[in-house]
């Protein structure tokens, strides 16, 4: 199967939240254009859709040390501004894009808009 985009999470004390923000954003948005070539050929077959729960368990990981980072400024400012889950996935597809400009690509391909890609409440 198309395994390819799942990486793993480095254990390393020194990765920062930015890092792990990117690492977020990269495996959602790889995940959600897997799944919608998949629905789009019919290829979809019971049994072969490994990679949905790979990426839901590297995921979640993410997630979890993002949540934990100590001294983290992107939990700082959820405290502080009391960010919606909504406003949160806005900061993190922001940060992630101005720490990757590779992941505009993938922007692209959800969207289907090559010449601007545009962080819109759709796209989260």
């Amino acid at each position: 199967m198309k395994n390819e985009y799942l990486k793993t999470v480095p254990e390393a004390i020194e990765i920062t939240a930015a890092e792990l923000v990117t690492q977020l954003v990269r495996v959602k948005l790889e995940s959600r254009i897997e799944y919608l070539k998949q629905n789009a050929n019919d290829d979809a077959i019971e049994g072969e859709l490994g990679w949905e729960y790979e990426s839901a368990q590297l995921i979640a990981e993410l997630e979890y040390k993002i949540n934990n980072h100590p001294h983290s400024p992107r939990n700082a400012l959820i405290d502080v501004f009391g960010l919606s889950k909504a406003e949160i996935a806005m900061l993190d597809t922001c940060v992630a894009i101005s720490a990757d400009a590779s992941l505009e690509d993938l922007v692209v391909q959800l969207q289907g808009r090559p010449y601007r890609p545009q962080i819109t409440e759709n796209l989260l």
